[in-house]
């Protein structure tokens, strides 16, 4: 039976018995010895709530600042780093210590493998199982959300996808391998996966993807000629569905390879805009994955590398537009409020070149989406009023019908608006309209999850009537 995974600051902070706003001062007391002046309160509770729900890894700037504001070594507060010491510590892993025996670091490295013996088994648990809460305070804004498992329906895609992608097995005979090595087949295959996506039937395509991955794998290496390098351009389409699903059903390191893998298979047909498209995937997983300034230089780098070629078709500039949103959503992220506006300035030009909503295979990028990337940008830097001042200005139904996901997620975005503002019922009544457009999206979306928790922490059940049943629903327990 798979272990609940353990988070290492959760641990340290719950050990230490500081609320958030206890954590926050430490943080910006330490920052201040080096005159460095961190966002505002707000962002950072949302920053560290991302951090203690696994939902984000701090960068190695936060990850020094929280070392020293804790008192604590960075492989007690980071599971990544926490993972290396565990398996130094294993006599067959072969790797050798890199600490004296008996010296202080040694010490505590045996005493975090003693107070986290669970956590060896956590590292290799079931990636869909949610992180444990952390004790919290009343006065604490965000709360983490713990969500229930994940049950076997998206177990066992994730499993299907990952036999294919790790090669160690055909996917199972009802999972729909068909097709041949037919390339129009394959072609129309690959968009209508694309299609389901967008409108956010994550279980439907799911079912669908090792299917599909076989075939295009299949193709990529049995063809030739033209017919082959449009096998590898359906095949890195392909690993981006897949890696956008696998993000999705929380197997963010499944969603890494998966997307790594379009952009081998992209370097393989030497096209500009399909390299660009598969790192436009992948810095968007490293996103919820932690990485922030990962995610930002590829897509800037990505950004770069396609910006002499902006005039070749639409799809190259909108493509262009998208990376630069990528881009300014890492850089909220990190609570960077000038860069992160200065990229979506640089953004909203290549929407004026295009003039309408562009959405391909390669990318999704206009004027519409740009006004709801924006939304999304000031919720990321937990600016309540930008939010909703920005949100005016959206207007969803001038995208495609069937961009489903996009116009869900903005919704949820305009949620965390109203929140920040106070004003539950009409985040909860958002909330449950994002829900009636996409219920997949809601029930997948861990933003929308940490947005539940959070009503819940501080709920009138008179003024929000309908939380409780959707939190159930989403599978989210107070």
């Amino acid at each position: 039976m798979p272990a609940t995974s353990v988070n290492c600051l959760a641990v340290v902070l719950k050990e230490l018995d500081w609320s958030y706003t206890r954590f926050i001062a430490e943080l910006r007391r330490h920052a201040a010895v080096d005159r460095i002046v961190l966002p505002k309160t707000e962002s950072l509770i949302h920053l560290i709530s991302r951090w203690v729900n696994n939902h984000q890894q701090p960068d190695n700037f936060y990850r020094a600042l929280v070392s020293r504001a804790t008192g604590r070594p960075r492989f007690q507060l980071f599971s990544d780093e926490a993972a290396v010491v565990l398996l130094a510590a294993n006599p067959s892993s072969g790797i050798a210590p890199s600490v004296a025996v008996g010296s202080d670091e040694d010490m505590d490295r045996r005493q975090l493998l003693l107070r986290m013996a669970a956590l060896s088994t956590a590292l290799a648990a079931d990636p869909l199982m949610a992180p444990p809460g952390i004790a919290t305070h009343p006065g604490d804004a965000l709360m983490q959300a713990q969500a229930t498992p994940a049950g076997p329906a998206e177990r066992e895609i994730v499993a299907a996808i990952r036999r294919v992608l790790l090669g160690y097995g055909l996917p199972l005979a009802d999972t729909g391998l068909s097709g041949g090595l037919d390339i129009r087949v394959l072609d129309r295959r690959v968009l209508e996966a694309w299609k389901l996506r967008q409108g956010s039937h994550y279980l439907q395509v799911g079912k669908v993807l090792p299917g599909l991955l076989a075939d295009a794998q299949l193709a990529s290496q049995e063809l030739a000629g033209d017919q082959q390098a449009m096998a590898f351009g359906l095949l890195a389409h392909s690993y981006n569905t897949a890696s956008s699903v696998l993000r999705k059903l929380g197997d963010n390191g499944l969603a890494v390879i998966a997307a790594d893998r379009a952009v081998q298979a992209a370097r393989t047909v030497g096209e500009p805009l399909l390299l660009a498209a598969s790192a436009y995937r992948l810095a968007n997983v490293f996103l919820p994955a932690g990485r922030i300034v990962e995610a930002k230089e590829v897509a800037l780098s990505a950004a770069g590398a396609l910006e002499p070629r902006l005039d070749a078709s639409t799809a190259h500039l909108a493509t262009w537009g998208g990376l630069l949103l990528t881009a300014a959503v890492a850089a909220a992220r990190q609570g960077d409020g000038r860069e992160a506006w200065e990229l979506v300035g640089e953004a909203k030009a290549a929407a004026r070149r295009l003039g309408s909503d562009h959405a391909d295979l390669h990318t999704i990028f206009g004027p519409t989406s740009l006004a709801i990337q924006a939304v999304q940008v000031a919720a990321e830097l937990g600016d309540g009023h930008e939010v909703l001042r920005r949100a005016k200005l959206v207007e969803p139904t001038r995208l495609p019908s069937h961009l489903v996901e996009r116009r869900s997620h903005f919704l949820i975005d305009v949620a965390r608006g109203y929140a920040h503002r106070a004003d539950d019922p009409v985040a909860l009544a958002t909330l449950l309209e994002a829900e009636r457009l996409a219920p997949e999206e809601v029930r997948y979306n861990p933003i929308a999850s940490e947005l539940v928790m959070f009503l819940l922490k501080r709920e009138r059940r008179a003024a929000t009537p309908g939380l409780r049943d959707l939190s159930a629903r989403i599978g989210v327990v107070a």
